[in-house]
Order: structure tokens, then sequence, then C-alpha cells
């Protein structure tokens, strides 16, 4: 890719505000017999205020991407410390997670089919959230928990969370 900067618009450039990280978290998946890498942005205030506790917001790439997106292309770090500073955004951990998953019991599917990513749900249910609410200092309920995401990363989110409201 290739980056155009647009006349007055400054909001995914690096500023002179307090920086928050993008650490990679490595999990061992049951479900899927791998090793599975998320990319996890944590704001300034997770290392200067050590007690306290974050809402969480899973982040889904789009088609042709994969967790790295947002974290490089995105600018996910630049924008979220430039919103954060500005008062705008309330100081969150954000969880990048690879939108694809094969069970490891699974046979190889014939053909493949974008729009299936049970194996994903579960995944995302069952391993990647309760792995970040443990590891991490995330709140760990509905009302701090959010999913969202770029195309294909939308209709994962749309799905996943009407599926499962509780979470």
């Amino acid at each position: 890719g290739i980056e155009i900067p647009e006349a007055g618009v400054d909001y995914y450039l690096e500023k002179d505000v307090p920086h928050g990280e993008i650490m990679l978290v490595r999990y061992d998946s049951e479900l899927t017999g791998e090793v599975r890498t998320c990319h996890v942005y944590l704001p300034p205030q997770y290392a200067s205020e050590p007690a306290r506790r974050f809402p969480v917001l899973y982040l889904m790439h789009g088609a042709g991407e994969d967790e790295t997106g947002w974290a490089t292309q995105g600018m996910m770090a630049n924008i979220m410390d430039n919103l954060i500073a500005a008062g705008e955004c309330e100081p969150m951990i954000i969880v990048c997670e690879r939108g694809t998953a094969v069970l490891a019991d699974s046979k190889p599917a014939e053909g493949f089919n974008l729009f299936n990513f049970d194996a994903f749900e579960r995944v995302m249910v069952e391993e990647t959230v309760p792995v970040f609410d443990a590891r991490l200092r995330t709140i760990a309920d509905r009302d701090h928990r959010a999913i969202c995401g770029l195309s294909l990363g939308g209709f994962q989110s749309y799905t996943i969370g009407l599926n499962h409201p509780d979470l």
C-alpha cells in the first residue's frame, strides 16, 4: 500500500501525545491445534495506571487482510493515541485477531466459502475472549466489550455479536 496525504487531515499521523503500544500476543488454540497470534493495542494509561481495567474492542479485518492490517496499514495506534489525547475516545484495549480458523478435528473443506466462519466464531467465543479477559486488565462484561470490523470483518462482527449478546 501507499499513503497519499490528504490536505488538512492528520488524525492518523504520529503527534506529540502520550503513546500506547501494540504488542503481539500468542496463545495456544485447542480448537485449531495451532498457535494464534493477535495484534493488541494497549492505551497509554495501561502502563501508567496499573490498577485500572479497560474496555476491550475486538477489531476485525476485511477479506484479503489478516490480523496485522489495523496495526500497520490502518495506523490504529496513532489514531487511538490521538483520539484519547483529545478526549474524543475512552482508553481501551483493542484486539486484532485473524478472521479465519480451521478446527483441528475437521477435514479440509471442498471448495472455499468465505462466508462460513463457524470455526472462527467458536475460536472467538470459546478461546479469544476468555484468553484476553484472563491475560489483560479488561472489564470482562458485555457492557465493556465490543466487536466491529471492516467489510468481511463487519459481517463477522454482526453475526458473532447477534449470536452472542451475552458477551
